[in-house]
């Protein structure tokens, strides 16, 4: 839960900060001998991801609903990394995760007792803690040229990623302003699918890696920026039998990450890392039909909006071949 609170009060600058200060003190690592390896590299790891989505409705350019959705979840990460002649590189990541600890709010701003728009000046919010995730992927797949300086190798790539995540909230408590504002209480009990929601975020980026060795310490850090490509999320409230599919045509992001590597044979290594992905919030056209009928309702052009924001961090064992 602290953790959860923490990545949602991120800010961009702070998380880049914070990992490219990791890398920074690694660097201070003493030196050893290196040993050889291979032209190929596999690192597979464990650790724990912090998620925090927001999905937003607007209206007459006022938001009017904020849904906050959060997770802390197991997390399996695998990277791969292939060497080629004249400093040409491929690489592929992934992080694959599920269940875990999930929370949800709500938050509306409606007449007839709205006092402001200002996130405080909330009308109607309902609270969800069961809440499942249904899943979180996130891979790339990226082409690089090596440049190297001595101990060091500034890799320069460009690729491709996709994120896709997805959770479910089942009935919760809530504060409404149906006869007076914040009148109407219920406590949050043990109920039925309230709201289901996914975001698919296909994008591209470019970015640049700096890898130095130190003995047998290989410190990475990492910087890229991106945007995505008609990504889409989309909307079940099941109690209302009501659906939104939401097109957004870009949204930038930016990744940081930081790790550190020990070599312990010619092979094999251990590693710690982490890594940030900022999704930020951009607005799109939303378009409502029924669930149970799929009829079409509705179209929104710039009513909705999302973001993403996820932190992970892990360790595991790097192979070379």
């Amino acid at each position: 839960m602290v953790w959860g609170r923490m990545v949602g009060r991120f800010s961009t600058p702070v998380a880049a900060a914070a990992i490219l200060g990791f890398w920074a003190a690694a660097a201070q690592a003493q030196q050893e001998t290196v040993l050889d390896h291979g032209d190929a590299t596999v690192s597979i790891g464990a650790g724990y991801s912090f998620l925090r989505a927001d999905e937003l409705v607007f209206e007459n350019g006022n938001r009017i609903s904020h849904l906050i959705w959060h997770s802390e979840t197991p997390t399996v990460t695998a990277e791969g990394r292939v060497d080629f002649d004249y400093g040409w590189s491929v690489r592929a990541n992934a992080k694959i995760a599920a269940f875990g600890g999930s929370r949800m709010a709500d938050y509306d701003w409606l007449q007839p007792y709205l006092v402001g728009y200002d996130f405080d000046d909330w009308t109607d919010r309902s609270t969800h803690s069961d809440v499942l995730l249904h899943h979180y992927f996130s891979g790339d797949v990226a082409l690089g040229k090596d440049i190297a300086l001595g101990a060091t190798t500034i890799n320069l790539y460009a690729g491709v990623k996709y994120t896709d995540v997805s959770w479910r909230a089942n009935d919760g408590g809530y504060v409404y302003s149906w006869t007076g504002y914040r009148e109407n209480t219920r406590a949050e009990g043990t109920g039925s699918p309230s709201i289901s929601f996914q975001q698919k975020l296909p994008g591209v980026f470019a970015g640049v890696d700096l890898i130095t060795t130190t003995g047998r310490w290989t410190l990475d850090g990492q910087f890229r920026g991106g945007v995505t490509l008609g990504a889409t999320d989309n909307d079940h409230h099941w109690r209302r039998d009501l659906r939104f599919d939401d097109l957004y045509t870009t949204q930038p992001f930016i990744t940081a990450r930081a790790r550190a590597s020990y070599q312990v044979s010619a092979a094999t290594s251990l590693f710690v890392g982490a890594d940030y992905d900022h999704y930020f919030e951009t607005r799109g056209i939303s378009h409502m039909s029924a669930i149970s009928t799929g009829e079409p309702l509705s179209e929104f052009p710039d009513g909705v909006g999302m973001a993403l924001r996820t932190l992970t961090v892990s360790a595991g064992l790097k192979i070379a071949f």
